[in-house]
């Protein structure tokens, strides 16, 4: 099994202010994306989009049959940089200082791959022993500010400060970019309070037009009737479009990233309910009852979930169809779009109003089912060639 590479190590003491700022410095990280036209190739992480991965204890270890210290050492070897929480608490710490003697060891004593971080003030008595009195301080290090919000200029200083470090670029050319950055964010969210202060402004005249207009209308009962199919109408089309959004851009969309990077020939299916016995059981029953009789009629060798390294945070789970010797399956996926799960709760609702009481719960799921799929065909575009909607098991089966 190839060893898992990482573009920097935090090293930071536990169970004080130190572990708050290597989790801060984590998710910026992680979260950043980095101008590649600006970094030389040898200085760019691996992932092409963003500054990953980038290992933190709490987060990045798993359970294995290795001893813990083993586990850090191996990770410190296989990490290209190392961040370090100076403090006066991580300075007392055997424990940080074990690990950077072991990036050393492991990295020709290149003090120059390591990068300190200060809490509140640059002081060598902050620094763990093992670097004392080397050239480190020499530099203009980053100092992070507790008594100042993560978002303080001081401490985007401090984080800007650790981007230019780590990709090799200028400091000034990341801190201006990120200034444009923020300064058309500010311009957007202007125009969009002003756009609002518009639209409500439009919308309450619009209401007054309305109410006014109404009182003015002969209420008869044929028009009643077809204001409330208008309004039926609308409640159709806008619910299911609330889940569809979500479920696209947070799962579809990343795993179709994926595929037509790194499996251009796979594909995707994912089965939609139809009826409400689909959806009494919970996500984990539906799955198990559906797999089970694929695997069966498809003579699988199982169906199982694997996470897929898609620019998610954590990844996406689907399920893989794996398959027989003859890998007549190769590069197929399956997911249970568990968001439509909301399809049944929401049906419930109606069905106690007087205005759907004719209108059988299973008939609204179908109806929900086929505008969720003609909306996430449109939402994805292009991109919906891999990705294919069934509402039966035979569907999966041809």
């Amino acid at each position: 099994m190839e060893t898992e590479r990482y573009f920097a190590f935090i090293s930071y003491k536990r169970g004080c202010v130190d572990e708050k700022v290597a989790n801060w410095i984590h998710k910026k990280l992680e979260k950043y994306p980095y101008p590649k036209k600006l970094v030389d190739k040898e200085n760019c992480p691996d992932d092409p989009e963003r500054i990953r991965k980038v290992f933190i204890d709490t987060k990045e270890l798993s359970i294995t049959d290795k001893y813990f210290e083993d586990r850090i050492k191996e990770c410190i070897k296989n990490s290209r940089y190392l961040i370090l929480i100076c403090s006066s608490k991580s300075a007392e710490s055997e424990f940080v200082n074990h690990e950077v003697e072991c990036f050393l060891a492991t990295h020709n004593n290149d003090t120059g791959l390591i990068l300190p971080v200060f809490i509140d003030s640059v002081e060598e008595e902050f620094l763990p022993k093992a670097i004392r009195n080397t050239e480190i301080l020499n530099r203009n290090c980053p100092i992070y500010k507790p008594m100042f919000e993560p978002k303080n200029e001081m401490n985007s200083y401090c984080f800007y400060h650790i981007v230019s470090f780590l990709l090799k670029v200028d400091f000034k050319k990341i801190y201006d970019r990120y200034q444009i950055y923020s300064q058309k964010k500010r311009k957007e969210k202007r125009l969009l309070k002003w756009l609002s202060g518009i639209i409500l402004l439009a919308f309450g005249f619009f209401i007054a037009n309305w109410i006014y207009n109404q009182h003015q209308l002969v209420k008869t009962q044929e028009e009643i009737i077809e204001k409330q199919k208008e309004i039926v109408q609308l409640e159709k089309e806008i619910f299911p479009y609330s889940v569809v959004t979500g479920y696209v851009r947070n799962f579809l969309s990343p795993v179709i990233e994926y595929i037509k990077t790194n499996e251009p020939e796979s594909h995707i299916y994912v089965h939609m309910p139809t009826r409400s016995k689909d959806l009494n059981h919970d996500h984990v029953d539906r799955f198990n009852s559906i797999s089970a009789y694929v695997t069966d009629v498809l003579m699988l060798d199982t169906i199982k979930q694997v996470t897929l390294k898609t620019r998610m945070p954590r990844g996406s789970n689907v399920h893989r169809l794996c398959s027989t010797p003859d890998n007549v399956l190769e590069g197929k996926y399956l997911d249970f779009a568990s968001t439509t799960s909301t399809f049944l709760a929401i049906a419930k609702i109606k069905k106690e109003k007087q205005i759907y009481k004719d209108i059988e719960i299973d008939a609204m799921i179908e109806e929900y089912t086929d505008i969720f799929i003609h909306q996430a065909n449109e939402i994805l575009g292009p991109d919906s060639i891999h990705v294919t909607f069934v509402t039966s098991i035979s569907d999966i089966l041809k």
